[in-house]
């Protein structure tokens, strides 16, 4: 008996322990941030030497690797302490040798093909000229009322179509007219800005000169590049060129900042659980089963 209770214990133990474990690990990954770095350069000499590397590292022992450049294309690695594991990256190849078998290949069997088709023309020519005058006339007309059922199909799948889309129209125009659907808009728009907030960039350094040969170009991209308060930084500089004659990008970026799991959990929990985007979801479901 007392055997038997040990051996519960033991078990009782094991799992506590393996449920305390587990979470543990769960309270990291919601309340530990996952830093990242960021790295964009795209030097105005020669756009093919674009570059751009991505780092997220979790605790001090877990880091996620990402470098793309045009030359060696993508290759991503993980880290794990000291151990490195090759995620795998696109590598840009070309067969030479299996061009001219391929070419070679295209064209006999485009040769055979033209050589069956004249065949069959030389064939189907002598069985019109065999047949007499009233079966000629006779597929002459089927063909006519084939052509005739197919324009009517058409014009009956169009109409049907042009219905669709007239309720599909009408049904969008109602749910963004409504009250309570302008409110679920509203509160799910403020949570993405508070989302963005807390993900988006902390630290951001570099400069980026840019220019269009239409100033006009220039002139928006600056406007919407002023919309974001990141790039009022100190440490980072926007000049627009508006006297250029040919597209110019300059681009040298660093950024770092950190994500937390659980504001993202959080928001999305607020948003889900919110009533009035629940009956905005409801009515949208009714409309799509009723079609």
């Amino acid at each position: 008996m007392s055997i038997f209770l040990l051996i519960l214990k033991i078990i009782g133990i094991t799992l506590l322990v393996v449920l305390g474990l587990i979470f543990l690990i769960a309270l990291l990954i919601l309340f530990v941030p996952f830093v990242y770095n960021i790295e964009l350069v795209a030097p105005s000499k020669d756009l093919n030497e674009f570059s751009a590397r991505f780092k997220l590292s979790f605790l001090f022992f877990i880091s996620f690797l990402g470098n793309y450049t045009k030359k060696d294309s993508f290759n991503a690695y993980l880290r794990i302490l000291f151990l490195k594991f090759n995620l795998g990256g696109k590598e840009k190849a070309k067969d030479k040798e299996s061009v001219p078998n391929t070419i070679n290949s295209d064209s006999s069997t485009k040769f055979n093909g033209e050589h069956i088709k004249a065949e069959k023309l030389s064939s189907e020519s002598e069985e019109i000229k065999t047949e007499p005058k009233d079966n000629v006339k006779k597929k002459e007309q089927k063909e006519k009322n084939k052509a005739k059922n197919k324009a009517k199909k058409k014009e009956k799948k169009n109409s049907k179509s042009f219905k669709k889309i007239k309720e599909e129209f009408s049904f969008y125009y109602k749910m963004l007219k409504d009250e309570r659907n302008k409110k679920a808009f509203r509160f799910v728009f403020d949570k993405i800005k508070r989302i963005a907030r807390h993900y988006g960039p902390r630290k951001i350094k570099g400069h980026a000169t840019f220019g269009f040969s239409d100033p006009a170009n220039t002139g928006y991209l600056t406007g919407i590049i002023s919309m974001f308060p990141v790039v009022y930084n100190k440490r980072f500089d926007i000049t627009p060129k508006f006297d250029v004659d040919e597209t110019f990008i300059d681009i040298n970026i660093k950024a770092k900042g950190h994500v937390v799991t659980f504001y993202l959990l959080w928001y999305t929990i607020l948003i889900l659980t919110n009533r009035n985007i629940k009956r905005m979801i409801k009515k949208y479901k009714a409309h799509k089963n009723a079609e």
